[in-house]
């Protein structure tokens, strides 16, 4: 669910990004080359390196983790999402609705095949064919989040019908209560683990979210001066947190504390540090785009 989101608000970020449609593909990815690395770098050689000796002293060793692959799937993703990306959010709205529509097809294929998967000898991680679905679904999660941004940009009539309090909050409600009784069912052994039914089931949580974004009530408190600023203030660290928390998730700090000061604790260091990569890493982006200048 959460990588699904990411990749959702990402497409949005992007469809809507003016760079998007002014600049040539070569300043456009450098531009996201250098939003990405030097936050990535700072993680890495802090959380990776120092704290947890991840690396082995070669070389080769550095590079898997702070350039490539990396240990942060989503970001491997994302980098690749990257290069068609450009292209797919320069569509329109119709020809956005078919892509997504079509990337079920290799979807639905890779998702069969993965299925009756018995395993490759030598296959590396990327190779298996569930991999290869979750990458599928993810930019297929990236493209719907520039077709809602179009189709918001455009003012389409049913989106704004929808966003309606009375409509996107049961919406919204409704979805996310499907989604989490069918995991707990799976957890249960209720029902087979099926990851097909739950990456369908997200898939209208990510549309009835954005709807909830857009009803008066929450347009009403981003209105307000402190809450719209603590909003933008997190979206703009949502690649920081994202990295801050997945490597705090290996700690285990926080358990030692009980319920729920272990929570308040989590969130607090991951805010922080946070905070502390961005700061850091913006400096470091000043210089590299000065370069593309």
């Amino acid at each position: 669910m959460g990588n699904s989101v990411f990749f959702a608000l990402s497409g949005v970020g992007l469809a809507l990004s003016k760079s998007n449609q002014q600049l040539s593909f070569g300043v456009w990815f450098w531009r996201r080359l250098t939003r990405i690395y030097p936050s990535l770098i700072l993680v890495v050689l802090f959380f990776l390196i120092l704290l947890d000796n991840h690396w082995n002293g070669s070389f080769l060793g550095l590079v898997k983790l702070a350039i490539w692959p990396t240990q942060f799937g989503f970001i491997t993703q994302l980098l690749v999402f990257y290069i068609p990306y450009y292209f797919v959010a320069k569509l329109d709205r119709i020809r956005l609705r078919n892509l997504v529509g079509l990337l079920f097809i290799p979807f639905g294929v890779s998702y069969l095949y993965a299925t009756g998967f018995a395993g490759i000898a030598g296959a590396g991680e990327y190779l298996h064919p569930l991999t290869i679905t979750n990458w599928i679904f993810y930019f297929q999660m990236m493209v719907l989040g520039g077709l809602i941004a179009k189709e918001v940009k455009a003012q389409n009539p049913l989106l704004i019908n929808m966003s309606r309090n009375s409509i996107a909050c049961p919406l919204l409600a409704g979805t996310l209560l499907a989604y989490v009784v069918t995991k707990a069912l799976i957890v249960l052994n209720f029902l087979r683990e099926s990851y097909f039914l739950l990456n369908m089931l997200i898939i209208p949580v990510i549309v009835a979210l954005f709807l909830f974004s857009m009803t008066s009530s929450i347009q009403t408190l981003l209105k307000n001066k402190a809450i719209g600023n603590t909003v933008n203030l997190i979206s703009g660290l949502t690649l920081e947190i994202y990295l801050v928390h997945a490597c705090l998730l290996s700690y285990p700090f926080a358990e030692s504390f009980i319920f729920p000061l272990n929570i308040i604790v989590f969130v607090t260091v991951s805010l922080v540090g946070s905070l502390l990569v961005n700061w850091l890493a913006q400096k470091a982006q000043l210089r590299l785009r000065s370069l593309t200048a």
